[in-house]
């Protein structure tokens, strides 16, 4: 369990490489684990943009899914410097959505949705969205 916990403090490349702060843009690398069976970028869409508003939004009750957004939110902090805050919840502008939406049998499957008003980390179970908010550390 500490050893998930400790993983769960990587960020999943995409997703930290398509929110821009204010001051600068960081280019996506989706060099990540699992790899996605796709990716389809929008072009024509505004990114996402962290500031003091954003928050992290997990279904109310899940204490698993609260664990994740307040390591998520302790992530974010430490390569941002921006402080997000966490709540239950379901729908909200510039926020981060954790939600369990069962889509298929694979219970570690994942879907990352990102515009310019929220992120959505949508798994099949708990472990689906451990697994869309991890990051792969590649040896440099």
């Amino acid at each position: 369990m500490k050893r998930t916990i400790k993983l769960s403090l990587c960020l999943l490349s995409a997703l930290l490489t398509l929110l821009s702060c204010q001051e600068e843009s960081i280019q996506a690398d989706y060099q990540i684990i699992p790899l996605p069976q796709q990716i389809q970028l929008k072009s024509n869409e505004d990114p996402f943009i962290i500031n003091k508003k954003t928050n992290i939004l997990y279904p109310k009750g899940n204490k698993k899914l609260k664990e994740y957004a307040q390591l998520l939110a302790q992530y974010i902090e430490e390569k941002t410097h921006k402080e997000i805050t966490i709540d239950s919840g379901t729908k909200a502008n510039n926020s981060i959505i954790l939600q369990i939406v069962p889509q298929s049998t694979n219970l570690e499957g994942y879907q990352i949705d990102i515009n310019s008003h929220q992120i959505t980390i949508s798994g099949n179970s708990e472990a689906g969205i451990f697994y869309g908010i991890q990051r792969y550390n590649r040896p440099r």
